[in-house]
């Protein structure tokens, strides 16, 4: 493992809030190596981690990663403005297992790391002003803690938690649609029938004499006789059904008697 430091300060934010605050570059980069060997003064060969934590606020948290085996160095150093300084270290289980009491401009924790995981740093100030904290790491060596395994825990506080592994289900084949392409199928026709009227005979009726032959009503025709149309639009008188008298059916004739056609369009009662 990296001895890495992830801080959740930019320090480079945090130096332009320094820098407009009124130190300057250069003032900065003598706040840093005052910093440096300060830490080198406490403990020969002590090499420092990436950036220092700059701050002005009342107090600044970060988190960094230790290895376990390794003794780490944390020294903090205020400016003008700031009256005390302290520092306070928790393991990744959250208990406190270094701090150092406030002290005028300056202050450190030395700790060897036993455990892998992130520890958490906070740093806290009396007054107002600009301090720095670095984090160094010193020659091995220098730990009398035993390397614990890589894979090693921190002991356990309260009841642990079980996370059951994430359930992964088989995806299910979905077929592609299938589109059909639509038939035209015209409407049907519907044609409407022509009525043709039966084909009818035109039969012409020769009344017999007595009443007129032709008429209008029954009133225009004899005594015994009724006017009848005979298919053709005349109308002629009918007599009462004697033999020969003329007919157009058979309710034309008396009783057993029908109407006959005699073959020369001429119908007669028979």
């Amino acid at each position: 493992m990296t001895h890495g430091v992830r801080r959740w300060i930019a320090s480079s934010s945090v130096l332009g809030v320094l820098l407009c605050s009124g130190t300057s570059r250069a003032q900065d980069d003598s706040f840093v190596a005052a910093l440096d060997q300060q830490a080198r003064t406490s403990h020969a060969g002590a090499a420092r981690i990436g950036e220092p934590v700059r701050g002005i606020a009342g107090h600044t948290d970060w988190s960094a990663s230790f290895a376990p085996g390794t003794c780490y160095l944390l020294v903090g150093r205020a400016g003008a403005g700031v009256r005390k300084i302290s520092l306070s270290l928790f393991s990744p289980d959250g208990r406190r297992v270094a701090t150092e009491k406030p002290r005028a401009t300056s202050t450190s924790i030395r700790y060897c790391a036993s455990w892998i995981g992130s520890y958490h740093v906070q740093v806290k100030i009396d007054g107002a002003g600009p301090y720095l904290v670095g984090t160094y790491v010193l020659p091995s060596g220098t730990s009398k803690v035993a390397p614990m395994p890589m894979d090693a825990a921190p002991p356990l506080v309260g009841s642990p938690t079980v996370i059951p592994p994430p359930l992964y289900a088989a995806p299910t084949y979905v077929p592609p649609p299938v589109y059909v392409q639509p038939v035209y199928v015209p409407a049907p026709v519907y044609v409407t029938p022509v009525y043709s009227p039966p084909e009818r005979r035109t039969t012409i009726i020769f009344a017999p004499g007595g009443g007129q032959d032709y008429c209008n009503s029954s009133i225009d025709c004899g005594s015994g006789e009724f006017c009848k149309a005979d298919g053709s639009g005349v109308r002629v008188c009918m007599g009462e059904g004697g033999k020969g008298d003329a007919c157009s059916s058979s309710i034309d004739c008396g009783f057993g008697m029908f109407c006959k056609d005699r073959g020369d369009d001429y119908n007669v009662c028979m």
